[in-house]
């Protein structure tokens, strides 16, 4: 995922060149749409449909803008006439699987990846394999990446993550180490190997190592802001990397102007990141405040050790009551 400016013209340049050859096409017409707000976005697309009734991109398009609105059920509709339309596209599935996630419908969830994974087994996705740990399932989880480790860095990346919840920390670290460079670059963050590293040796209570590859976070996110100054998803990774680094006031300013820079768009990340940084500076109402606002699942919130500092409040006890309360409600919605 590349937001560097000279990307950005070399789009631009190729979308000129395709609006002065056919201005009229669909395609344009909905790409041009990215420029209004959402309200405007969606009557345009919707007067689209009245034209291309059947237009499975169309329907995703207004699915994606539902979601991030956080409207689900419209979201989910929309999706769903995609996929009547065009029902061997592996991303309309996908973004089914991703709309029932978010909405903690965690086995329709499920369905839809694997579904996804049949129509193009190329894919490469770790995400059943977290929906597996909000079933509970962990040792499905571990199967499903153990079986993909070869196929890319986010299968360990992933696969690390699950040592965690084991509190297999040697295995997390080892697993990490044979990681990318650059864990995750995509609209939902931007990670780093030390980054993750620093956070695996934070939990596990190896505040000297950690230190060590915070530093590491630190210089490799700060040489990043040179080429994106106004990136929100590494000016909060920057924020982690400070709090790591025992700098509070930092941390939350650098996260707080990810939060502004990133206005209407997705922010889960930064939401998720506010949370750690008050984990690891001790700020613990401010941490259960995050949560209440959060959408973590009863197993995350039971197994996850970032959690730990946190196990022995009333609140923290009586928001994994209501976690399990409500995923046993949603576990198997359809």
């Amino acid at each position: 995922f590349d937001r560097t400016e000279a990307q950005y013209q070399k789009v631009q340049q190729y979308f000129e060149k395709a609006k002065s050859l056919d201005p009229e096409l669909l395609q344009i017409r909905i790409q041009m749409s990215e420029e209004m707000n959402r309200s405007e976005q969606l009557l345009l697309l919707k007067k689209l449909l009245r034209q291309y009734p059947e237009n499975d991109t169309i329907y995703k398009k207004i699915s994606g803008i539902f979601g991030s609105m956080d409207q689900t059920d419209s979201a989910l509709y929309y999706v769903g006439k995609a996929i009547e339309f065009n029902p061997k596209s592996a991303h309309h599935l996908v973004m089914a699987g991703v709309h029932h996630w978010r909405s903690r419908r965690y086995s329709k969830a499920l369905e839809y990846y694997l579904e996804a994974l049949m129509v193009r087994p190329t894919l490469k996705i770790p995400h059943p394999a977290f929906i597996y740990v909000d079933l509970g399932e962990l040792d499905m989880a571990r199967k499903y990446l153990t079986a993909r480790l070869d196929e890319g860095s986010q299968f360990k990346v992933a696969l690390s993550y699950i040592a965690c919840l084991d509190r297999n920390f040697d295995r997390a670290v080892t697993l990490m180490q044979q990681a990318d460079s650059i864990t995750s670059n995509y609209h939902s963050g931007y990670r780093t190997r030390s980054l993750e590293l620093g956070l695996i040796y934070h939990t596990m209570g190896d505040l000297e190592s950690a230190q060590v590859q915070f530093e590491q976070a630190r210089y490799e996110m700060i040489s990043k802001l040179v080429e994106l100054p106004d990136d929100p998803r590494v000016l909060s990774s920057l924020g982690v990397a400070y709090a790591g680094l025992g700098l509070k006031m930092e941390a939350l300013k650098s996260v707080q102007k990810a939060l502004h820079l990133a206005g209407n768009g997705r922010t889960g990340y930064i939401q998720q990141d506010f949370l750690l940084i008050y984990l690891m500076v001790g700020e613990f109402d401010q941490a259960m405040e995050q949560l209440g606002n959060s959408n973590e699942s009863y197993w995350e919130l039971k197994w996850d050790p970032l959690f730990d500092p946190l196990r022995e409040r009333a609140d923290f006890q009586a928001l994994i009551a209501n976690a399990k309360e409500v995923d046993g409600l949603q576990r198997d919605q359809k």
